[in-house]
């Protein structure tokens, strides 16, 4: 029913830098993927070819991005390429409701779960949980979406950004197939340090020369080029922060 283009979505990697590159109109290396916005963005270029509508959902316990799809028939499904997620889920279905759906369950050594689940006697109000088991050990994360103030117009990539400060670090998360876990390079843009690990979990250590080759088997992209990357996206991010505060002054 879904294009399997979605799979390629949902499997690219997920950053926090690469919406500063889209706000000044430079080019940032597909290959790094971007952010949830921008794997929403992605997903309704993609179904609206094929006569879906796509709508965005915003978390509203935080800046989190989702999909909603409604098809020509109006039925309703839900879609979160952030959190892995193979193939949207059926709202208008009890019984999908009340039982997890497995996800990247052909990848991780650890099957990753999500969980919907509508608020009794508030159907507009939706709960997604995700349980993403890492390296054997599990993350847990909850937002919810109030599914009647979804946005028909898809944000900019750097839209959340005005709500936010300066951030301090920058991640690049990816899907390391040979070891079946999410791995992350971090970015420490005080320090201006690298360290590399497995997300969710505070096993993060100094890059070391090994690194290089596997990071560039996994992604199809050098390490170095990354670094340099989030490098020159902290002096963005900066530039940024600064516009943002001088217009609030002068407003």
């Amino acid at each position: 029913m879904f294009p399997n283009k979605l799979f390629d979505i949902a499997c690219s990697p997920l950053n926090n830098f690469s919406h500063f590159y889209d706000f000044y109109a430079l080019e940032c290396p597909i290959l790094l993927g971007g952010n949830c916005i921008r794997k929403i963005i992605q997903v309704k270029e993609i179904l609206e070819l094929n006569n879906f509508a796509v709508k965005a959902l915003i978390a509203d316990n935080s800046t989190h991005h989702a999909a909603l799809i409604v098809d020509e028939q109006k039925n309703s499904f839900f879609y979160d390429p952030s959190l892995l997620q193979l193939d949207p889920v059926s709202l208008d279905c009890d019984s999908v409701l009340k039982s997890p759906t497995v996800l990247h369950k052909a990848y991780m050594d650890n099957p990753s779960y999500l969980t919907l689940s509508a608020n009794k006697g508030f159907s507009d109000i939706l709960f997604a949980g995700w349980n993403a088991p890492n390296s054997f050990r599990e993350h847990k994360w909850m937002n919810f979406f109030l599914l009647d103030e979804a946005l028909d117009e898809i944000p900019k990539t750097y839209d959340m950004e005005f709500q936010r400060v300066l951030p301090k670090k920058f991640y690049f998360r990816y899907f390391d197939k040979q070891l079946g876990y999410l791995r992350s390079v971090l970015f420490d843009c005080q320090e201006e340090t690298f360290r590399i690990g497995t997300a969710f979990t505070p096993d993060f250590r100094d890059i070391k020369g090994d690194d290089y080759k596997h990071f560039e088997s996994q992604t199809g992209f050098h390490l170095s080029d990354l670094m340099e990357v989030m490098e020159f996206a902290k002096h963005l991010a900066i530039d940024f922060h600064n516009e943002k505060l001088m217009y609030v002054m002068d407003y």
